[in-house]
């Protein structure tokens, strides 16, 4: 069967493949930011906009169930529309983020997505095969790209929850069979980082321990410049969690992956950096010091602005610092 005319192309859309290779050529990471909200979606691509930087928004299962998948799709490429009028040309993918079912994936496709993760991780290796081919097979039709995982990253983030005694490194001896029989474009590994603000329990001496490096170096001997995800890798940044805290949050021994371990990993295979509790940190802390420091108000556009501001500053930094991906947005 030939190719269907994609959805996601009447959004102004772009599959990943494109964004990945050209990450892969220059050795910059593609931050992949989580959206739920259009105060999201606007501080992520006019940030990216700015930074002249690939924008990948991604929608987790909760945040098309928040909005509707509908108004969801329509309100991002609102957003992406503004941006093009005032003369913008980065490439812009949306992506499902921790797809469980070949169903969703195939709602997210017809609806306009131009990307999609099929999470078949807690399957053994042959569920997981099966279920990300079938996938890959229809996303092929409608030039959709196609993420899977293999290993699990423990830690909770949405509808996803993975105890540490679950989550496992993926086996590099298991990656080169999982690529050549589903097809897959894209492969998000385990090699230590975790979902959510507490990553780590810190130990005497040691904020964070070492990601699997090994593992990571074994997988690229394997697969060489095959793109590799890296999920739950939040910086959790100590200053946006001492403003959360200050003003009435508590996150305790809140510990995420340091800045460095990211450019370790993107001068590597890794092209996808995955990053949404740092948005969320920032988000809230913005929104709640406003709040404070305006106890009359009850206008809740004027706190939603400050959260927005500061997750664009969140975004602008890591284009610009960390993906060091600023000035690659224009094919």
């Amino acid at each position: 069967m030939g190719m269907i005319v994609a959805p996601y192309a009447r959004n102004a859309f772009v599959n990943t493949k494109g964004m990945f290779a050209r990450a892969n050529a220059h050795k910059y990471g593609v931050g992949a930011y989580n959206t739920t909200t259009p105060e999201q979606t606007r501080a992520i691509l006019s940030a990216c906009a700015e930074t002249n930087s690939p924008a990948l928004l991604a929608a987790s299962p909760s945040a098309i169930k928040h909005n509707g998948m509908r108004v969801l799709v329509e309100h991002i490429s609102a957003a992406v529309s503004d941006i093009r009028a005032e003369g913008s040309l980065i490439p812009v993918a949306l992506h499902l983020d921790h797809g469980a079912t070949f169903q969703l994936c195939l709602d997210c496709i017809v609806a306009g997505f131009s990307s999609v993760m099929i999470d078949a991780s807690k399957k053994d290796l042959e569920g997981n095969i099966a279920l990300t081919k079938q996938v890959v097979e229809v996303a092929e039709q409608y030039g959709v790209s196609v993420e899977a995982e293999l290993g699990k990253l423990a830690g909770v983030e949405d509808e996803v929850s993975v105890s540490a005694a679950e989550s496992s490194y993926t086996d590099p001896a298991e990656v080169e069979e999982f690529v050549d029989k589903t097809g897959v474009h894209s492969l998000a590994i385990a090699i230590g980082t975790s979902h959510g603000a507490q990553k780590f329990k810190p130990k005497d001496g040691e904020a964070f321990p070492e990601l699997a490096w090994h593992i990571l170096e074994n997988i690229q001997r394997r697969l060489g410049d095959f793109p590799l995800v890296l999920h739950g890798a939040s910086t959790v940044d100590p200053d946006s969690v001492a403003i959360f805290n200050a003003f009435g949050g508590k996150l305790e021994q809140a510990v995420g992956v340091p800045e460095d371990y990211i450019s370790r990993a993107i001068k590597g295979p890794v092209v996808k950096v995955n990053t949404d509790t740092d948005l969320r940190i920032a988000g809230s802390g913005a929104y709640m010091q406003f709040q404070v420091e305006n106890p009359k108000n009850i206008d809740w556009r004027k706190p939603l602005a400050a959260a927005t501001a500061a997750m664009r500053e969140v975004v602008v930094h890591k284009n610009n610092d960390v993906f060091l991906s600023a000035g690659h947005g224009v094919s």
